[in-house]
């Protein structure tokens, strides 16, 4: 008996993106990070630390799930990164799930 994938490699790397993406979206303190980053862009994690009173440790965890998902603009300069969200990524992602909450 010969046994047959369901999934194809590549829908299975999309769903796997796709976890990344609402796994990063269902906590609060990415939520909190994503807020700030719709009001300001090209920040450091001290002044999201700062402006969330929370540890840039804490920060840099969730900053590196959102990036993970693809979900921020990272601008290094020297030796300090500046975040930003990226708009198109989000709004890709707003309409795939408006979709899927429509069905």
């Amino acid at each position: 008996m010969t046994s047959t994938k369901l999934l194809t490699t590549e829908f299975r790397q999309k769903i796997r993106s796709a976890f990344q993406v609402l796994n990063a979206l269902n906590e609060k303190e990415p939520q909190r990070i994503i807020h700030l980053l719709k009001e300001k862009s090209n920040i450091s994690v001290l002044t999201i630390s700062e402006e969330l009173d929370t540890t840039p440790n804490i920060v840099q965890e969730h900053l590196q799930s959102l990036s993970s998902a693809k979900l921020l603009k990272i601008d290094e300069k020297e030796d300090q990164a500046f975040f930003s969200l990226d708009r198109d990524r989000l709004a890709r992602i707003s309409v795939i799930v408006n979709g899927l909450a429509k069905t």
